[in-house]
C-alpha cells in the first residue's frame, strides 16, 4: 500500500517538472548552447531532433544536462570540450540540470514502485 502512495506521489512531482522543463525548453536552453556551441554532442542533437515536436528541445535540454554533469566522459570521446563547460554560469548549469534530474529521478521512482506493489 505504502509504494502505490510513493507511485503516485512521484506520478505529480513528474507532472509539475513539466511545466519547468517547459520554462527552461524556451527560455534558458539558447543561452546554454552558445557556450557549447562548436560541441559536437550538441550539433547533433540539433541536426537530428529539428523535426521532432519543439524542435527537439526537450531531447537538446537533457543533451545540455548529460554535458554539465559528464563533461570529461565526453571529452575523451571527443564530443565536447570541458573549457567549454566550464564557462557556463554555475545559475545556467542548475537550470539545465535541476529540471532534468526531477524528472529522471521521479519516473525512476514511479517504475521501481510499480515493481514493488503486491498484487
Amino acid at each position: 500500500m505504502v509504494f502505490e502512495y510513493i507511485g503516485m506521489c512521484a506520478c505529480v512531482i513528474a507532472l509539475l517538472s513539466i511545466p519547468l522543463t517547459f520554462f527552461v525548453m524556451f527560455k534558458k536552453l539558447d543561452a546554454a548552447e552558445r557556450y557549447v556551441e562548436q560541441s559536437d554532442y550538441v550539433n547533433m542533437h540539433r541536426r537530428i531532433f529539428r523535426n521532432a515536436p519543439f524542435e527537439g528541445r526537450q531531447v537538446r535540454v537533457f543533451a545540455m544536462a548529460t554535458i554539465i554533469l559528464m563533461p570529461k566522459v565526453l571529452q575523451w570521446r571527443r564530443l565536447v570540450r570541458v573549457e567549454d563547460v566550464d564557462k557556463i554560469p554555475r545559475r545556467l548549469k542548475c537550470w539545465m540540470v535541476i529540471p532534468t534530474l526531477i524528472a529522471f529521478t521521479s519516473v525512476t521512482v514511479m517504475c521501481i514502485s510499480w515493481l514493488l506493489i503486491e498484487n
